[in-house]
């Protein structure tokens, strides 16, 4: 077979997620078949290393934080990594811990996190606009204390052009969003809301004071 067919196939071996974590084993068949395809020869360890590491899905601290030595250590398979999905609040973690760490990084997918008792230490959202390569974030099943926090969440992040919300929420809508939302960030081209109805309407105030005005249109 020529070379694009194999590297087609087995494209088709993509775990669903990579989990780092030993409690789960999801997508554990489809690792150990690539990892075998990755024994047969160069170009094949090459291609299967690729499909191997470009998501990989965090659901604790324990499994960030060995992420966080691997980055520290420089390891090369960090730089095949494009989309991450978190878990919970190891998301607090992940901006100290990977910063400037995966060049290749394009989409964040954070999955049930829950600021409403609490809020990200107060170097959280600087360490966040060093993820200058992110163009993509999905927010799912997430609860915030104000809209503010969620707003500034989205802001952090310098060169966002994509945002997806599912089910996310908080406890305090601020009103006057003239004054409060008006920010030179985002600046989105792509939009997904599922979200109630008035919670929809509130995003779309924070976006016509934003750049992003035209994707509102």
């Amino acid at each position: 077979l020529p070379i694009e067919i194999i590297e087609h196939i087995i494209t088709f071996l993509r775990p669903d997620p990579l989990v780092l974590s030993p409690s789960v084993n999801s997508g554990l068949d489809s690792r150990f078949a690539l990892c075998a395809c990755a024994l047969l020869c160069r170009h094949l360890h090459r291609i299967s290393r690729r499909v191997l590491y470009e998501t990989i899905t965090v659901v604790s601290r324990r499994p960030l934080l060995s992420l966080s030595i691997l980055a520290q250590r420089g390891s090369p398979w960090l730089s095949m990594v494009r989309e991450l999905r978190i878990y919970g609040d190891a998301f607090e973690l992940m901006p100290h811990a990977l910063a400037r760490r995966l060049p290749s990084l394009r989409t964040i997918s954070l999955l049930n996190i829950d600021w409403t008792y609490g809020c990200p230490h107060i170097s959280f959202f600087p360490c966040l606009s060093h993820f200058r390569s992110v163009h993509t974030l999905h927010l799912l099943i997430g609860q915030f204390r104000t809209f503010r926090q969620f707003t500034r969440l989205i802001s952090s992040l310098p060169l966002l052009t994509e945002l997806g919300l599912w089910d996310v929420m908080w406890l305090l809508a601020d009103e006057d969003s003239q004054t409060l939302y008006r920010s030179r960030e985002p600046t989105l081209s792509t939009l997904e809301l599922y979200l109630p109805i008035g919670s929809r309407i509130t995003v779309y105030r924070w976006l016509l004071c934003t750049p992003s005005v035209e994707c509102v249109h």
